[in-house]
């Protein structure tokens, strides 16, 4: 149901440019946030429990886990000061801020304070627009965020991804480049800390690396993470199971299993 509660929380408008028809957001963020909040419950009520004695109960609304991330802005008063909300690959009000197109690719670039803007400038070759009226400092910037915006793309479309990303760097600019999932997920960083896992089968070799999510939480004292084999036939833990966790005697697994029940 992640595309309904999408559809209802008003996140579907709150990305992609005016005009332009609702953006799905192309993961499932509903499922995932709300089981996120509930565990953010269970925690706060286990400590409350620990303090109090007493236990209770925990709800939580996919739909109002979501939109209470979609009102974080707050769009009635960018409205009423006549803004606009989809702004697209930017963000006006913080200008220059967003995705800029580069010829091989896209790149994101966070320069909204006056040291960063000049960083910006310096790394287009263009120190002078550091002076310029339209663009001297923030509200200027902001004011006139589409023709700031559209020298920047004119500048980066016509390098390469990896050559903006190492110009605005050594301007001390935040940048980086758009990936795709796939180059995402096997990022050293994120491998390094098990935040994706090789995703493996015993039984058959892949020249694919199939990489699924890891635990994000790294703790002092201890482990996270997950089996390394996944059961590959029905019942292939069972044993131990009933055995190690539920204490059942061999000779009563023999008798389940010599019934036709395991």
């Amino acid at each position: 149901m992640d595309i309904i509660i999408q559809a209802l929380s008003g996140a579907m408008y709150a990305s992609g440019g005016p005009n332009e028809p609702p953006v799905r957001i192309g993961i499932p963020i509903a499922d995932m946030l709300a089981p996120v909040f509930a565990v953010i419950g269970i925690l706060a009520a286990l400590e409350q429990r620990h303090r109090t004695g007493h236990g209770q109960h925990i709800d939580v609304s996919m739909l109002g886990a979501l939109t209470s991330f979609v009102a974080i802005e707050n769009w009635s008063a960018m409205a009423a000061a006549g803004m606009q909300a989809r702004t697209g690959l930017t963000v006006q009000r913080l200008s220059p801020f967003g995705v800029f197109e580069c010829a091989d690719g896209y790149v994101a670039v966070v320069a909204v304070h006056e040291k960063l803007a000049q960083g910006l400038f310096r790394a287009m070759e263009q120190p002078e627009l550091s002076q310029d009226r339209r663009f001297c400092n923030r509200d200027a910037r902001v004011a006139n965020a589409a023709e700031l915006e559209a020298l920047i793309n004119g500048w980066s479309r016509t390098l390469p991804t990896q050559v903006v990303v190492k110009k605005l760097e050594a301007e001390g600019v935040p940048v980086a480049p758009v990936r795709h999932p796939e180059d995402a997920l096997v990022d050293p960083r994120v491998v390094a800390r098990q935040e994706t896992m090789e995703a493996a089968h015993p039984n058959y070799d892949t020249h694919i690396d199939l990489r699924t999510a890891g635990i994000p939480i790294v703790f002092s004292d201890a482990r996270t993470g997950f089996d390394d084999v996944l059961p590959v036939r029905v019942g292939e833990h069972g044993e131990a199971i009933l055995s190690g966790h539920l204490g059942y005697t061999p000779e009563r697994i023999a008798e389940l299993r010599a019934g036709g029940v395991i």
